[in-house]
């Protein structure tokens, strides 16, 4: 299946989800509790319970109001003593504004009863807050439909809170009660929004690792490509779009290996025809009578060959295929410097004893060798330490020669690049040690880099991933 429609249907799965979800929500979200009055029947009752508190002592009071169940039912009661309780105007629909002029004519005295209400109601949130309908006689009828129609018979409010005043000064405090949990209503309403939002995260991350999983293993394949120079088996790609591009890919490295291949048979024939020719100029010049230029055509055919041979291996490393095992690098180390400290050079290790790596030995051998080697000659010294890391192993070379300028560090690993001017002149060479050694380390997922020490020499830092080696 296309991209496209993926995307598509997950659309329409997470549409689906917030409608199922909503439904759900709306049925377990508990109905608000919706109490009716008639206005002169709780005009009655709350005039008959003033009555029985004024009429009995304050230390009564509590058992006054737990023995009127007839408001108990619907209010919760409780007596607020004078000075601590000041009642808030707010703005009352008529049928309250009737139901609180009767009860301040029914009352008498200075202070009038007050009565505060939410309204209108349909402006908080009704699922949380019980609901009080008060009308001027009963029964309503099913024509009004609960409405006022500007006649005052019918009022909807919310939180309705009735204030009366007791003889003695003190207040009696009316409010509607709310049988539902707040915690559990507040609780039902994050239903919808919470399972919307867990399920478009799961859907989103499903479609995501379903989209980037095939880019992953392009992208292992390219990165394999470019450092192993190795063909790759892509898996098979499912998303039509991600097929052609991993066809391509395959096409691509079927004609880069072709193009190694071409070009390493090609040099390997040009290195047999100059071979044949130079074998027979060292036959002539033997014939030669011996004298300081037979010495120097002598000397130039062997700088020949031994150039021959530099390039045809250089050129070779790109068409290398020799498998990888486990090996202990400060032994191949160790093995390094005291081939060099036969020839004369100067070149000591100093570290652990042991570090094992996954790697290709004789690749791995002639990477470390040029890079000591390079050291040796262009240095008076060279030290060689290693660190065995939690990740990966560090081999840095020092040596004690004049360095290299920085802006033509860069240029050291360029293939056939002498930097003579910086270098000696008399150590010969093609130009490709740090150039073959670079490829190499960079086969194995590793890096190589070069700066000048403060003190003076050169410094060669190689860092060499255990996990990639490891994987191999």
């Amino acid at each position: 299946m296309r991209i496209a429609p993926r995307l598509i249907i997950l659309m329409l799965f997470i549409l689906l989800a917030l409608i199922i979800t909503n439904t759900i929500s709306n049925r377990l979200i508990a109905l608000p509790n919706v109490y009716l009055f008639e206005s002169r029947w709780l005009t009655e009752r709350i005039i008959h319970t003033k009555k029985l508190l004024d009429d009995n002592l304050v230390s009564e009071r509590k058992a006054v109001l737990g023995n009127a169940p007839d408001l108990n039912e619907w209010f919760d009661m409780a007596v607020v003593p004078k000075g601590e309780f000041t009642p808030a105007l707010t703005y009352l629909p008529e049928t309250l504004l009737k139901l609180q002029d009767e009860l301040k004519k029914r009352i008498g005295g200075s202070v009038a009863p007050v009565i505060t209400a939410k309204y209108p109601y349909f402006s908080y949130n009704n699922r949380l807050r019980p609901l009080t309908v008060v009308v001027a006689k009963l029964p309503v009828s099913m024509d009004d439909k609960l409405e006022d129609k500007g006649q005052g018979d019918v009022a909807i409010s919310a939180d309705l809170k009735i204030n009366i005043p007791l003889s003695n000064g003190d207040w009696l405090i009316l409010t509607t009660k709310n049988s539902n949990l707040a915690a559990q209503a507040y609780l039902n309403l994050l239903i919808t929004p919470v399972v919307v939002i867990i399920f478009i995260l799961a859907a989103s991350v499903w479609t995501a690792r379903s989209l980037l999983k095939p880019l992953y293993k392009l992208s292992e394949a390219a990165e394999t490509l470019g450092r192993e120079r190795t063909l790759t088996q892509i898996p098979e790609m499912v998303i039509p779009e991600y097929k052609k591009i991993a066809d391509a890919f395959s096409k691509m490295q079927i004609q880069l290996s072709r193009f190694v291949d071409e070009r390493t048979n090609m040099l390997a024939a040009i290195s047999h025809d100059l071979r044949t020719l130079l074998t027979r100029s060292r036959l002539l010049t033997e014939n030669l009578e011996d004298g300081h230029s037979k010495k120097q055509i002598l000397a130039s055919l062997a700088d020949m060959e031994t150039m021959i041979r530099e390039y045809l291996t250089f050129a070779r490393e790109d068409a290398t295929q020799e498998p990888r095992v486990k090996m202990d690098l400060v032994s191949l180390i160790v093995s390094i410097c005291d081939t060099c400290q036969d020839e004369g050079y100067d070149a000591v290790y100093s570290g652990i004893e042991h570090a094992q790596l996954h790697c290709q030995p004789t690749a791995m051998r002639r990477a470390f060798a040029n890079v000591i080697e390079n050291g040796c000659r262009y240095g008076e010294s060279v030290r060689v330490e290693l660190t065995d890391g939690k990740d990966s192993i560090i081999v840095t070379v020092k040596d004690k020669g004049l360095g290299i300028p920085p802006h033509l560090i860069e240029q050291a690993f360029l293939p056939f690049k002498r930097l003579d001017t910086s270098r000696n002149r008399d150590t010969g060479g093609t130009g490709l040690g740090l150039a073959i050694a670079k490829d190499i380390i960079h086969a194995h997922g590793g890096e190589i880099r070069l700066e000048n020490a403060t003190e003076g020499g050169l410094v060669a830092s190689i860092i060499l991933p255990k996990s990639d080696s490891a994987e191999k």
